[in-house]
C-alpha cells in the first residue's frame, strides 16, 4: 500500500494555555488554513498556502514575565492595557527606590519578534526615560515566534483591555 498524504479541505486548531520556553503563557493560539496535507511517516503537516494565526496573551501573563525578567530591580509592577498602549507603574531600584510610571508601545520586528518601547515616562525627566528604555532593551524581545509550535509571521499586534492579540500568517 502506498503512503500517500491525507488531504484535509480546511483546518482550525486551537492550542489553549501554550507555555513558551521563556515562560510566557499564551491563553490561546489559533491556526486556520485550507488544503492541509498530513504525512504519517515521518509525521508532517503542510499547508498548500499560508494560513491565519492568532495568539491572545493575558495582561497577567505579560506582567508575570516582565517581573521575572526584571528581578530585584522592579517591584510592585502594575500594568494597564489600554487601546494602543500599556501603562506601567512600578518601583525601580537604583541607588535608591523610585516610583515610575511609563507609557509603553509595542512593535513587531522582522515579522517574528514583539518589542516593547517607551513612549513616555514620569520619573527623573529624560534621564529616567533612557533608564527605563535601557531596562526594556535588556528584556526585549517580549515574544519571539520561533518558540511557537508552527512557523508564524506576525502582521499586527492589538492592545486591548486586559490582553494582547497578535495576528499573522502560518507558513505553508
Amino acid at each position: 500500500m502506498e503512503d500517500s498524504p491525507v488531504r484535509v479541505g480546511s483546518v482550525r486548531a486551537v492550542f489553549d494555555r501554550l507555555v513558551l520556553p521563556i515562560g510566557l503563557v499564551v491563553r490561546t493560539f489559533t491556526v486556520e488554513g485550507s488544503n492541509l496535507e498530513v504525512e504519517t511517516d515521518p509525521f508532517r503537516l503542510r499547508l498548500a498556502e499560508a494560513g491565519r494565526a492568532e495568539a491572545v496573551v493575558d495582561r497577567s501573563a505579560i506582567q508575570t514575565l516582565v517581573q521575572a525578567r526584571a528581578g530585584e530591580q522592579l517591584r510592585d509592577l502594575a500594568l494597564r492595557f489600554l487601546p494602543g498602549r500599556i501603562e506601567a507603574t512600578a518601583t525601580v531600584q537604583m541607588v535608591f527606590a523610585i516610583r515610575a510610571t511609563a507609557v509603553l508601545t509595542l512593535r513587531i520586528v522582522d515579522e517574528t519578534k514583539l518589542f516593547v518601547d517607551v513612549q513616555s515616562v514620569n520619573v527623573l525627566g529624560a534621564a529616567g526615560q533612557n533608564l527605563v528604555q535601557k531596562q526594556l532593551d535588556a528584556m526585549n524581545p517580549l515574544l519571539d515566534t520561533a518558540s511557537f509550535p508552527l512557523a508564524v509571521r506576525l502582521r499586527d499586534v492589538e492592545i486591548r483591555e486586559g490582553e494582547l492579540v497578535l495576528t499573522g500568517t502560518v507558513s505553508p
